[in-house]
């Protein structure tokens, strides 16, 4: 009988602090949630500083592109040497922003997902 009497009040505090399974199963759900919402502003914050440095590879590909140094074209076989290294610069430009352009989809697409998740937890 005591311990019928024990486990009474013990219920009764489980439900008045809200320890029961419906509690644990909403605490899980908002740290769930917060925890969702939380990498998704973090993915955003790398979304924007990643299309700066996007921007910031284009314009330096284009100055790269535009700065021809005509002290180097001064026979046929350095303007091959010097054509070699320009392209393979320019080259690197364009695969810096096909990485950059790769991490942002990367990114957007884990945010889609974690909406996703998000929706169904709420």
């Amino acid at each position: 009988m005591a311990t019928d009497k024990k486990q009474g009040f013990i219920d009764r505090v489980l439900a008045f602090l809200n320890l029961g399974e419906a509690g644990q199963l909403l605490r899980f759900q908002k740290k769930a949630v917060r925890e969702l919402e939380n990498n998704i502003k973090i993915n955003n914050d790398q979304i924007d500083n990643l299309k700066e440095k996007l921007e910031d590879a284009v314009e330096a590909k284009k100055e790269a592109i535009h700065n021809i140094k005509l002290d180097r074209l001064t026979s046929s076989e350095s303007i091959a040497t010097y054509v070699s290294e320009y392209l393979k610069n320019i080259y690197s430009y364009v695969e810096s922003e096909r990485q950059l352009e790769s991490q942002i989809k990367d990114l957007q697409s884990e945010i889609d997902d974690y909406k996703l998740l998000l929706d169904q937890l709420q």
